[in-house]
Parts: structure tokens; C-alpha cells; sequence
């Protein structure tokens, strides 16, 4: 070998090796590694989702099989398993370059021209994540804070003067050391006061109870024939105590700002749009979430209710706002999926169903279409 040549071979090799730094130091993409058996047996290898795998050469699995597809290297035969959830290992045949993906996770067995990537920990199926939504999303209604009536026990004295809610939503105030001075409606037993008025909301023309000693009493009148027992009057501890009705509670509640007709987020929120004598009911920042018939872009909310109007198994629509996207269901009912960006609505049944004359969909309005 002459200089001249000895010298060419050791200026390539500088050049290259100068190349290969350089373009690592500096972040850029490398040629990737070619994985090969039988050298490369026990090798791990993470793909670029994160999914750590060992090289098993000459080893396969009997397993069932998700699917197959060609690869064309050891490599991507990995990168393909990593990319769905349930594949437990993936089988690349080196002749025909086959990557078989399989859902178990059970020990390998020897295949002649066979290699398969192995997880080193099975892998675990991930929770669908949520539909994102936005602290403060656009568009979506503000829904009033819900109020919790109060619960009180009706005992006495500790709870005088309360309001105790019946199981059937009636409302009492509750009067320790009265009774009522009127004639008993109905004279029965209860273990305490609470039953006691319990009784009195199931029975009609009841307006008031009074308690003493497991004796419970209910009045056809309420508060003003209520009177102090002579005991408590004395200054004694009574043991009789009362109850009467009174009218649900008030509260001071804002008022919503609704825009009528509007098929608009948030103003349509809660609205009827009608359409061919379909009647619809409108969610905001809500979708069904349930598997779709068919989807098309439509340029508005509007004119995707429109089209499911005129579709006879159309029962419900999903509409992105962002990409004009309208999903056809078939579900009848609220939707269930809470998420910004997105309207909905679902048939309420057919407009003047109600009235005498019928009016329901079909008879006087024009035949609907299958898609």
C-alpha cells in the first residue's frame, strides 16, 4: 500500500468520525442502530413512546395474535408493538419480514427464523384519559350553585324552632313545649317526634302534630291553635312538643340571561330548536359520547340539527365547534360526556304530539330520508 492511498483511507475516517460528533453534539438525527441476530441477543431496546424491549433471538410466540404487517426492520417491528396498548410482544420473521403483534404475555419458544421483541414488564392496558376541558372553557353555560336544604332531626329542645324536611319533601317547624288546643284528627303511637311528624306529611288534611310520651297526635289545624303547656307555662320541663307546616323556604337566586330561539352556545343551552316537526333539546360543552352512524362537516350547529331532522334513524347529534364535525347518533336521552367545545342535542319527540289533532312526525309533515 503507498502513502498516497494510506493517506486517503485516514482522511475519510477523520472526516466521518468528525461528522458523526459533530451532528451528535449538536442534536441532530443519527442513522438509526440495525438490530441482527444472533449478535444482538439480549439487547433492550426503548422505543421512542417509552416501551422498554429485550431482543429474544431465534424465539417466538404462540400467542393470540393482534395482527401482522411487513417491516422491514428489527427495530420497527418494536416501534409498531409499542404502538398499541394490549400487545404484549411482537415476532419479526428475518426472510419475510413479517411483524406479527400479540396480546398475551407468555414465555417465548424456539422458532427458526424467527426474533421477537419481549417486554420486560407486561404491559398494562391505559385508562381512556378524559376529554380535556379548560378551566374557564368558552362558550359553556354557568350553571347556578346548587343549594342543600338544611337537615335537621326533629328532636326538642335542641332543635327548637328549626325546620326538619320529610322523607316526601313536606317542611316543618318544629315547637318544643306546645301542643295544639284543638280536638286530634288522628290519635296514634311513633317512637319520637320525628316519626310523629313523618306521619302527619303522609296523611292528608294534616297540618300539625303534637308528641307526648309516645303518643302522637296530628291536627287538621296549624300554628295558631298551638299553645304553651301549663307545665312550661310553670316554668317546668315539658315533655310535650309540637310541629306544624309551613311554606318551602325562599332564596335570593340570580337570575340567568337566556337568549330565546338562540341555537348559539351558551344561549342554547337548554333549549328546544324545532325542525320538520322534530323537536330537539340543546346541551352545551356536552356530547352523547355513544358510537356514531355516520359524520359529516356541516358549517353550523343549526344545520346539523337540520339534517338529522330529515333522517329517520337519527335520535341525537354531537357537534364540534372548532372543526364544523357532526356526529349522527341514535340515543335518546341527555348526553353524558362533559367537554368544552362542543354542542349537542337530542329528539324530544315530534312537535305537537300532544295536541288533539296528533301532529306527529310523518303524517302532515314530508317523509324523512334513511342515510
Amino acid at each position: 500500500m503507498d502513502s498516497t492511498s494510506a493517506f486517503l483511507r485516514l482522511l475519510v475516517f477523520v472526516t466521518v468520525t468528525f461528522f458523526v460528533v459533530q451532528t451528535e453534539a449538536q442534536g441532530g438525527q443519527v442513522r438509526p442502530k440495525v438490530y441482527s441476530c444472533p449478535k444482538d441477543d439480549g439487547i433492550q431496546y426503548t422505543t421512542p413512546n417509552g416501551v422498554t424491549f429485550q431482543l429474544l433471538c431465534g424465539r417466538g410466540t404462540t400467542a393470540k395474535r393482534i395482527d401482522d404487517t411487513k417491516k422491514f426492520s428489527q427495530a420497527a417491528c418494536a416501534d409498531f408493538c409499542s404502538e398499541h396498548p394490549e400487545c404484549q410482544s411482537a415476532d419479526w420473521n428475518s426472510g419475510t419480514k413479517n411483524c406479527a403483534r400479540f396480546s398475551e404475555y407468555i414465555p417465548t419458544v424456539p422458532m427458526t427464523g424467527v426474533n421477537t421483541w419481549f417486554p420486560l414488564e407486561k404491559r398494562e392496558p391505559q385508562s381512556p384519559a378524559p376529554d380535556p376541558t379548560p378551566l374557564d372553557p368558552p362558550n359553556c353555560p354557568k350553571h347556578p350553585d346548587i343549594i342543600v336544604e338544611p337537615l335537621h332531626s326533629a328532636k326538642c329542645p335542641e332543635n327548637n324552632g328549626q325546620i326538619y324536611v320529610t322523607n316526601e319533601g313536606s317542611y316543618f317547624k318544629l315547637k318544643c313545649e306546645y301542643q295544639n288546643s284543638k280536638s286530634a284528627l288522628v290519635s296514634t303511637r311513633s317512637v319520637d317526634l320525628q316519626e310523629c311528624i313523618e306521619l302527619c306529611a303522609l296523611t292528608m288534611g294534616c297540618e300539625s302534630v303534637a308528641f307526648w310520651n309516645y303518643g302522637c297526635d296530628l291536627y287538621a289545624s296549624g300554628e295558631s291553635d298551638l299553645v304553651m303547656c301549663a307545665a312550661a307555662a310553670a316554668g317546668i320541663a315539658s315533655h310535650h312538643n309540637a310541629a306544624f307546616r309551613v311554606d318551602p323556604p325562599t332564596y335570593d337566586v340570580k337570575d340567568e340571561i337566556t337568549i330565546k330561539c338562540s341555537t348559539t352556545c351558551p344561549g342554547a343551552h337548554g333549549q328546544t330548536f324545532e325542525e320538520n316537526g322534530v323537536q330537539f333539546r340543546m346541551s352545551c360543552c356536552k356530547r352523547h359520547g355513544v358510537v356514531t352512524f355516520a359524520s359529516e362537516q356541516m358549517p353550523s350547529f343549526t344545520e346539523c340539527m337540520k339534517t338529522c331532522a330529515m333522517v329517520t334513524s337519527c335520535a341525537s347529534v354531537d357537534y364540534h365547534e372548532r372543526t364544523g364535525m357532526c356526529y349522527y347518533g341514535k340515543h335518546f336521552g341527555e348526553p353524558t360526556v362533559q367537554v368544552a367545545g362542543w354542542a349537542s342535542a337530542y329528539s324530544i319527540g315530534c312537535a305537537g304530539a300532544c295536541k288533539k289533532d296528533g301532529g306527529c312526525c310523518g303524517s302532515a309533515q314530508a317523509p324523512k330520508s334513511e342515510l
